[in-house]
């Protein structure tokens, strides 16, 4: 029937141009069969049923439409049509973004949960990138550092060869070269020949003598090849030179300069003297008690100071206000100072990157470092042993400081405390109260503070700090601040 009713349709329409071919009519023929069976499921017939599309469960939300069983975004030409009116509580707004609507999670970062940020043209959130996308993302603020971003993202540093901020950056460890930074770039312009000791500083000259002094060959005239005083200089500024009938002398003080057979050269057990022509010479000293000068002599004895005597070190009384205390800050014990740190890698230390006498000094600073940057606003204290202060008490010490010049961003002093409760009593010296414009160029002075005279007699700490207060990227190649020779002064008999 179904089939009869096609076929009249299409010759009462006229689009019947030729008789049917009979697979053309074998084909309409199953088609109206398929169509006859569709009919017959619809009218409760017996016939086998076709599969019902499939559904999207409860339905999809108003921005999304049902697509082959999922919910897909609808299309759309304006905002309103991917949301209700109103907007039901806790529901997301929704936008028409290139024909979609697409959910709106955010106008700005802080719309996103933390870790995320926010892609302001499609207003959705996403993960903050990890690593870095370029070298401009791992500028490390250093201009001796070629910096980089590897496949991996991680920022890579690569250190310029010979590049340098400050003269101390370029210390190759030899005293036989000046060591300078000039435009960025080190350089070392040497002063002599370079030596281990005294036979790499051969001359062959029977008239010169051959001295290897701090790594430099030095070959002065030798003994009886000298017309002046001139000639003769050891390098040594505790001796006295002379030239004798063409022979030079070198005499310590305290030592006899003048011998005969009843009255040798005098000796201690830092020299032995050689008689030539009735006058004496003397070697260096050589020795731990040995000195050319008072500074190479140590000790911590009260009201005493150290001296060289007769190119021996040796202990002087001191009258009127003298030392009661040193701490010296040779050892890695630093004098039982305690330190106190913000940073992990920058802080009070003992260091042996400049002293003024002895073995090392207090420095804040990294240890093994030539800086006090670790990209932080660091700060740090250290605080000594319990100490009596006598009468007419003062307080003497070396400093160096390597700091951004001015008194704006670094800050250190030292101040009193009370030993047994910790409080503060005073502030006897600070960087920008004590020194000219804040800073000492990195050279050692020696500063000298009267401590208030109502302290006498108390149990006090003396507490070192430094502060940062923000971080500054130009102290990469800066020492920080040292302490070296602290002394606590008194009345002396």
């Amino acid at each position: 029937m179904f089939r009869s009713l096609i076929l009249m349709a299409f010759v009462a329409c006229g689009c019947m141009t030729k008789v049917a071919d009979p697979v053309e009519t074998r084909a309409e023929a199953a088609v109206a069969d398929a169509q006859a069976e569709v009919d017959g499921a619809s009218d409760g017939g017996d016939e086998a049923e076709i599969a019902a599309p499939a559904t999207c469960g409860e339905g999809c939300p108003l921005w999304q439409v049902c697509l082959e069983g999922s919910c897909a975004p609808k299309p759309c030409t304006a905002d309103a049509q991917c949301n209700a009116d109103p907007l039901p509580p806790g529901a997301d707004p929704h936008f028409c973004f290139k024909g979609q609507c697409q959910s709106y999670q955010c106008a700005k970062d802080a719309d996103c949960p933390k870790g995320q940020q926010c892609n302001t043209l499609l207003y959705l959130c996403y993960d903050t990138p990890k690593g870095c996308a370029g070298s401009k993302d791992c500028d490390d603020g250093d201009k001796c550092t070629t910096d980089s971003c590897d496949l991996a993202g991680a920022c890579q540093h690569k250190a310029i060869p010979l590049c340098c901020s400050n003269d101390f950056a370029c210390d190759d460890g030899k005293g036989c070269t000046a060591d300078a930074c000039k435009n960025g770039q080190c350089t070392w312009t040497p002063l002599g020949k370079c030596c281990a000791d005294s036979k790499d500083c051969a001359d062959g000259n029977a008239c010169t003598q051959d001295l290897c002094q701090g790594g430099v060959c030095k070959n002065p005239p030798g003994v009886g090849c000298c017309k002046s005083a001139a000639e003769c200089d050891d390098l040594d500024p505790g001796s006295t030179d002379g030239c004798s009938n063409g022979t030079c002398t070198h005499v310590y003080a305290g030592l006899a300069a003048t011998c005969s057979a009843s009255a040798p050269c005098s000796q201690n057990a830092c020299v032995k003297g050689t008689c030539t022509a009735g006058l004496c010479s003397y070697p260096k000293p050589a020795g731990p008690t040995c000195c050319t000068s008072d500074a190479q002599c140590g000790g911590d004895a009260k009201c005493q100071v150290p001296a060289c005597k007769a190119a021996t070190c040796t202990m002087q009384a001191v009258q009127g206000q003298g030392p009661h205390l040193r701490h010296r800050f040779d050892t890695a014990a630093i004098n039982n100072w305690t330190v106190e740190k913000s940073s992990a890698s920058v802080y009070f230390h003992f260091s042996t990157l400049t002293q003024v006498a002895g073995a090392g000094a207090l420095r804040y600073g990294i240890p093994a470092k030539v800086s006090f940057e670790d990209s932080t606003a660091n700060k740090g204290a250290a605080t000594s042993p319990s100490i009596v202060l006598p009468a007419s008490p003062a307080l003497r010490f070396w400093t160096l400081l390597d700091v951004s010049p001015g008194t704006a961003i670094h800050q250190c002093g030292l101040d009193v405390h009370d030993a047994q409760t910790g409080a503060k009593l005073a502030s006897v010296w600070s960087k920008n109260a004590n020194l000219q414009s804040g800073t000492t160029a990195a050279k050692w002075v020696q500063q000298q503070v009267a401590l208030p005279g109502n302290l006498a007699g108390k149990s006090i700490k003396l507490r070192a700090w430094f502060d940062q207060t923000k971080y500054d990227t130009s102290n990469k190649q800066k020492f920080g601040w040292l302490l070296d020779e602290l002394e606590i002064l008194g009345p002396c008999p």
